[in-house]
């Protein structure tokens, strides 16, 4: 805000007038999905020797390619694939039921309790 005033009237409403600065943003988007491996597993020496093991058989069997950008690709490709195999993905963590039984039966109380008051013609307080 850069400026506002209020301008009084003969009701009880008054006229309020605001200068804004806006500023639009763009929302920046990730390409892709992110990749999370289970890297609890890399920490155990033969999965450790088995991932550097593969990770070089692969990098030895790509060859030589046109272009430093190309050659950089296979490379990133490579290291992926090589982890993909040895280390694996890691599953996505669903988040636990929050509304459980004891939830649903708070509610079904609350709701007897509150139909037996409205019989009886007593206020319901909560």
């Amino acid at each position: 805000m850069q400026d506002v005033r209020s301008y009084r009237h003969r009701s009880v409403h008054h006229l309020l007038r605001a200068k804004l600065k806006i500023r639009v943003t763009e929302n920046v988007k990730r390409k892709g999905v992110q990749r999370v491996w289970n890297l609890h597993q890399i920490k155990r020496n033969e999965k450790k020797k088995k991932y550097k093991e593969n990770r070089k058989v692969r990098i030895e069997g790509n060859g030589k390619r046109d272009t430093i950008e190309k050659e950089w690709t296979s490379l990133r490709n490579t290291i992926i694939e090589a982890a993909d195999v040895v280390i694996g993905r890691k599953e996505r963590e669903t988040q636990k039921d929050w509304f459980d039984q004891e939830c649903n039966l708070a509610i079904e109380n609350k709701d007897t309790e509150k139909e037996e008051k409205r019989k009886t013609g007593r206020k319901y307080d909560g």
